[in-house]
């Protein structure tokens, strides 16, 4: 949250199977951040059920992709999203790891 509120990304990849954490809460609070409240948001996991993607789309995902996912799309899914929603392509890209 830190690294967001400094940032403040154009897009957000979220795994929602993180250690120590619930991912589709922190989808929520991502949300509620101003930082973060018109972001593209896309959370990753390895369920993708019908339920899976019903329940990433309540806390505030625009898209939910399942692992493996296809690179290809992902791209797709960050050039649409992001001109969508802002003023073209992300200026950077911040990673972090789930360990830090």
């Amino acid at each position: 949250l830190q690294l967001v509120r400094a940032h403040a990304p154009q897009a957000v990849l979220l795994d929602l199977a993180m250690p120590g954490g619930n991912g589709l809460e922190l989808a929520q609070e991502l949300r509620r951040l101003p930082e973060t409240k018109h972001a593209l948001l896309i959370c990753i996991s390895g369920f993708a059920r019908a339920d899976d993607r019903r329940l990433s789309r309540q806390a505030g995902c625009d898209h939910h992709l399942q692992k493996p996912f296809d690179w290809f799309e992902l791209l797709r899914l960050l050039d649409d999203g992001t001109a969508a929603k802002g003023d073209g392509a992300p200026t950077g890209l911040l990673f972090e790891s789930a360990q830090e």
